[in-house]
């Protein structure tokens, strides 16, 4: 089935690339803490691009994406998939656990991103939950920029990330209130 095909293509990519920035990270720095650190750094930002993509691409060129929407959704999932193990093991190097806080908000997200995976595999998820999945998981996104913006070597990563956040909710708003032949500046 070429649906199929394509949601394997992009789960198998999207986790590949994250694979190669993790290999390619723990190589240049090395496979102690900073290294993770780093490591996980990286793939989060990688995620978050494959989660832009997933997140406007639908609602910005609709039916330009040859129905593969679900084929954006579960490369972001493989992608940040990754990270998560990613994550998880600079913790487990590090030998440390996150704040409770942190722990609830990522984690409702990991399970809300493991349900829309699921839900879209089975061909069987509504617009109403896969908005409101990645709404969520935008504002964890956007709320983790925030959260890096006091510390100094995080300060252009955290309002760089913060400002892309806000503005692919504000550019997914103006696309479903008129659509993106009205918005685009450019034909």
């Amino acid at each position: 089935m070429a649906g199929n095909k394509s949601l394997h293509l992009s789960a198998a990519g999207c986790a590949g690339v994250a694979a190669l920035v993790t290999a390619i990270t723990l190589v240049a720095a090395g496979p102690d803490i900073h290294g993770w650190l780093l490591a996980a750094r990286y793939t989060a930002r990688f995620s978050f691009a494959t989660f832009l993509v997933a997140f406007l691409g639908p609602r910005c060129v609709p039916g330009r994406l040859g129905g593969k929407e679900s084929a954006l959704i579960i490369g972001f999932a493989a992608a940040h998939g990754i990270h998560f193990l990613v994550l998880v093991t600079y913790r487990l190097v590090e030998g440390s656990v996150p704040p409770a806080s942190s722990l609830a908000v990522g984690g409702i997200g990991y399970v809300s991103l493991g349900l829309l995976a699921f839900l879209t595999l089975r061909g069987s998820v509504s617009g109403w939950i896969g908005s409101a999945v990645l709404n969520y998981l935008l504002a964890v996104f956007v709320l983790t920029y925030v959260l890096k913006i006091p510390l100094p070597d995080q300060y252009v990563v955290g309002v760089a990330g913060t400002v892309v956040g806000v503005a692919a909710y504000v550019a997914r708003l103006v696309a479903g209130r008129f659509g993106p032949a009205q918005v685009s500046a450019v034909d």
